[in-house]
């Protein structure tokens, strides 16, 4: 959640170069690129004090995560593929689609993205406390409907720039919470042990969303020639994404989880920490 203030202060950053300096200069890109240069060290400095030398003792939850099957395994980075494609796709779109399809300036679009980021850090964090005690794939489950809500609203309600902010709230709410309750279920499944192959494995598959959603996504747009229609797949691709996730996640996990372990009751290694 507080990866999102970030966002907000290159945002802000952004708006106030254009502003000045004009909406495409190289000076803009330049100071993002700094910010972010800058953070990231930051960032590597905090990580290099870890203790790296010392790997963690396995325990019961961690050896039934390591028996998880493989097609559930597999079922489950799918499905996140699935559903962070049609999360980058919406929120990469989503302001080439409000400046073509409702015509708006890029102020507006700017202020409209501002937003998102905004409302994603509160509900980011309040969304984890608030349904700590849900079963993960639930947690998960309650960010579709709202995506697909949000995706429906825009390509068949939103025509001015109120209701375009509308949208971009309903956005806010999940994108945070989408991502988190991803990394959260799939910690369950894998132990510490293999974190770091595993967790290898989840970012190469989610991250391979940002370029072949996008492709996809913009092929179509040209072949169908409108954005509309590309853009009310993914509520069908958001579905079948979450019914792979609580699949991989569920099942196989509870079953293998040891009788009077805290896996027993829902909960994540995430969550116990």
């Amino acid at each position: 959640g507080l990866g999102y203030i970030g966002s907000v202060v290159a945002l802000l950053a952004v708006l106030l170069l254009q502003k000045f300096f004009g909406e495409f200069t190289p000076f803009s890109f330049m100071a993002v690129a700094v910010f972010y240069g800058a953070v990231g060290a930051l960032a590597c400095r905090g990580l290099a004090r870890l203790d790296w030398q010392h790997p963690p003792t396995a325990t019961l939850e961690d050896r039934a995560a390591a028996r998880v099957p493989v097609p559930q395994r597999g079922a489950f980075l799918l499905g996140a593929w699935l559903v962070m494609e049609c999360v980058t796709v919406a929120i990469l779109f989503f302001s080439i689609f409000a400046k073509h399809e409702v015509a708006l300036t890029t102020l507006q679009v700017g202020l409209t993205m501002l937003l998102v980021n905004v409302i994603a850090c509160p509900a980011t964090i309040l969304g984890g406390r608030l349904l700590s005690h849900w079963p993960g794939p639930w947690r998960l489950g309650l960010t579709i409907p709202i995506w697909v809500l949000a995706i429906a609203l825009l390509i068949g309600w939103a025509d001015s720039w109120a209701k375009v902010l509308v949208v971009a709230a309903l956005c806010g709410l999940v994108l945070g919470n989408t991502q988190s309750y991803l990394r959260a279920l799939y910690s369950s499944i894998t132990s510490r042990q293999q974190a770091g192959g595993q967790f290898g494995a989840y970012a190469l598959t989610t991250q391979a969303a940002t370029f072949l959603g996008v492709f996809l996504y913009g092929w179509l747009s040209d072949v169908l020639g409108s954005q509309t229609l590309p853009m009310a797949v993914l509520g069908v691709m958001l579905v079948v994404g979450w019914a792979l996730v609580a699949w991989g996640a569920g099942g196989g996990r509870q079953e293998l989880a040891p009788a009077g372990s805290k896996r027993t009751a829902g909960r994540t290694p995430v969550e116990d920490l």
